[in-house]
């Protein structure tokens, strides 16, 4: 039995990436114990949310919450990650691998909140797009709505690039000096 409870302490104490065995199974715990808050919060939370929301006499409240309830659940990760970055003492590389890890997720929360309310708030352009457009408003809404989606998710990309330090602006302009022979191909066939 003496020798059952020396290999559990030895085992416990056996580091795989500088980090004891220990110290990942109680990361393991702090993130599960996340989990089920994001579990509460989705159950009691968000339901008493929505419950507020039916009484209102829009449904663009009920819209809103219903774009904000993945990213905001998501944010539990995001914490419980953050604990665990906290608690265990990694090595210096792995620290900073982790904490861009974190910056990016937060980045792409960010820009991922922002994609999904973007449908819920272009009700706001309607009356001043029928002043603009007049008859095709819906179509301009349309188009301008997956333009400004285009925007952000291309603005995420460049976000969390950036945490990794990556520069995704010679990228670009690779993909600016592609697309010139795709424009000279098409100039026939548009001018015809």
């Amino acid at each position: 039995m003496q020798n059952l409870v020396e290999l559990f302490v030895k085992v416990w104490n056996e580091t795989f990436v500088g980090v004891s065995v220990g110290q990942l199974a109680v990361a393991s715990i702090v993130l599960l114990l996340f989990l089920f808050l994001r579990r509460f919060f989705a159950r009691v939370v968000i339901a008493r949310l929505k419950a507020l929301a039916n009484k209102t006499k829009t449904d663009l409240d009920d819209r809103i919450l219903a774009a904000l309830q993945q990213p905001l659940m998501f944010l539990f990760l995001i914490l419980g990650l953050s604990f665990v970055n906290q608690w265990i003492p990694f090595s210096p590389d792995l620290e900073k691998v982790m904490v861009q890890l974190l910056q990016s997720l937060i980045a792409f929360t960010i820009f991922w909140t922002i994609y999904r309310i973007l449908d819920p708030i272009s009700v706001f352009f309607d009356t001043f797009l029928k002043k603009l457009a007049g008859a095709v408003a819906h179509e301009v809404k349309d188009y301008l709505l997956k333009a400004l989606k285009v925007f952000v998710a291309g603005s995420a990309i460049i976000a969390v690039l950036a945490q990794w330090g990556i520069n995704p602006w010679p990228y670009f302009a690779g993909i600016g000096v592609l697309s010139l022979p795709f424009a000279f191909a098409a100039k026939d066939a548009v001018s015809n």
